[in-house]
C-alpha cells in the first residue's frame, strides 16, 4: 500500500529528525510505502524545511511544502 503522509509544522527543528527516523523506521517494518511527505508549515524561523527536505532525500520520499 502507498500512502502520502502529511505533518503540520512550526519551528520543530528540534524534535522533527527524530520523528522523521521513527516514520521511516514505521514504514520499513511495515507492507506500507510513503510517497510523499507533505508538511504544512506555519513560517518557521529554524530549520524545519531544512531538515524536513533532507529527510524526504534520505528516505526517497517526495516532499510539498505548504
Amino acid at each position: 500500500m502507498e500512502i502520502d503522509v502529511c505533518m503540520p509544522t512550526w519551528n520543530s527543528s528540534k524534535v522533527l529528525g527524530r520523528t522523521l527516523t521513527l516514520l521511516a523506521a514505521a514504514e520499513s517494518s511495515s507492507d506500507i510505502n510513503i510517497n510523499n511527505l507533505i508538511v504544512v508549515d506555519n513560517e518557521s524561523s529554524d530549520d524545519t524545511l531544512t531538515i524536513a527536505g533532507g529527510k524526504a532525500e534520505e528516505h526517497s520520499w517526495g516532499e510539498v511544502f505548504i
